[in-house]
Parts: structure tokens; C-alpha cells; sequence
């Protein structure tokens, strides 16, 4: 289940986050540098330190083990750190239904993690993510950006979230008007009216809380 990733020291250096005159709170990968050389690199994973965890199979069984986790921000999966200080990255697999870290939930979809804010019949989950914002150019094409590997050029990220409104089977929806209204068609109305009355932000995590609390009282109320 678990495959070798690329490997991070785990140092308890403080995150300085880099400002630049062109490019505030942008964090720069610099030329021909590798993510263990800046000094952001601890900014990578979601919690300052490896947090205590747990994973529980589709089967309903959590195996009694003392397991170590974190979420890598930069490479979008959760990592397990070893006894010898190496780290391995936990495939999304389809015999895995969640995974604890700390106080946090994470559930399995189709290709990868989400971070459970709400877990209800509509749950509301976010993916909190290092952005690409910016790369420099070669004449006439523009270079990718590899995750793990030294930069060719410059590169510049940002800490970014998106949220997600999903259902029982894990299918993930963008957080947006559209998709609470197809989630909630019996009561289309109401949620439209609700949406309305409060404003709803679908970027702002408390409006969400709110607009999903509602629709799942809706739902308890017609059963």
C-alpha cells in the first residue's frame, strides 16, 4: 500500500514566507534549486509537525498501528514518516475509505484526499494546495513545472484552497451555487431563496458551513 516518494527532512525550522517588489507573499523556487534548499520548504505540508493518524479500509477496520501522517501541500497526497526519518506517500487506493491526521479527516475519492470540514448526506471538504502562479518563459515555449525536481527557472506559488461540496459516494462537486442547487433539486427553492437572503461566499469557509448545515436540515426534515 505504501510507495516510496521523494524525500523530505523533517527540521523544526520556523516557515519564512518570501516577499518579493514584483511578486508579494509569492514563494520562489529559485533557478536550479531543489525544494530541500529554500528556506519554505517546512511550509509544504499542511501541519507544522507529523501529527499522530490513523486509516480505516472500506471494510470498516482500522489496523492498531502508531502511525505518523501528514498532508504535502506542494505534491497534493499524505505522507507517512518512518522510524528513520524517511517519509513513504500513502496511495489513494480503492480499499482505503479515510484517513486521520491530528484532529483532521481525510476521505478517500477517485484520485486522491480530501480534507473533511463537514461530514454529513452533503459534506463540504477542502484541498488545500501550493498554487502555481508564476514561471518564467524560454523563447516560444513556456517550461513545465515538475513537482520534486530543481527548478529550470524561477518559479513562484502560493498557499491556495478550494472547496468542494461531495455526497455519499465520494463525487466531488466545486463549491458553487450551481452544483448545491443539483445536489438539493427537491429543494431547489428553499436553498435558492437561502443562497439569496445570506449572500452566500462560496470562497468563505463560515458561508459554507452555513449553506451546507442548512441543506443537511432540510434533508433530515424530509426523512
Amino acid at each position: 500500500m505504501l510507495t516510496k516518494g521523494n524525500i523530505f527532512a523533517v527540521l523544526g525550522i520556523c516557515v519564512s514566507f518570501c516577499s518579493y517588489a514584483q511578486n508579494p507573499g509569492l514563494l520562489l523556487l529559485p533557478k536550479g534549486l531543489s525544494l530541500d534548499k529554500v528556506s519554505w520548504r517546512d511550509s509544504i505540508y499542511r501541519f507544522p509537525s507529523f501529527q499522530p493518524g490513523t486509516l480505516t479500509f472500506s471494510t470498516g477496520f482500522t489496523p492498531d498501528e502508531n502511525l505518523k501522517l501528514n498532508y504535502n501541500l506542494y505534491l497534493m497526497r499524505i505522507e507517512l514518516l518512518e522510524p528513520n526519518g524517511d517519509t513513504a506517500w500513502i496511495q489513494p487506493l480503492s480499499n482505503i475509505k479515510q484517513i486521520s491526521v491530528g484532529n483532521r479527516q481525510f476521505k478517500r475519492y477517485e484520485s486522491g484526499f480530501i480534507e473533511v470540514i463537514i461530514d454529513a448526506p452533503i459534506g463540504l471538504g477542502v484541498n488545500n494546495y501550493i498554487r502555481d502562479e508564476k514561471r518564467e518563459y524560454w523563447p516560444y515555449r513556456r517550461v513545465p513545472d515538475v513537482r520534486g525536481k530543481p527548478a529550470l527557472l524561477d518559479r513562484y506559488y502560493s498557499i491556495a484552497q478550494t472547496f468542494y461540496f461531495f455526497d455519499s459516494r465520494m463525487k466531488l462537486r466545486r463549491a458553487d451555487k450551481p452544483n448545491i442547487l443539483a445536489l438539493m433539486r427537491e429543494h431547489r427553492k428553499e436553498v435558492d431563496r437561502y443562497v439569496d437572503d445570506h449572500q452566500i461566499d462560496f470562497n468563505n469557509e463560515e458561508d459554507l458551513r452555513a449553506i451546507v448545515d442548512f441543506c443537511n436540515n432540510l434533508k433530515e426534515k424530509q426523512q
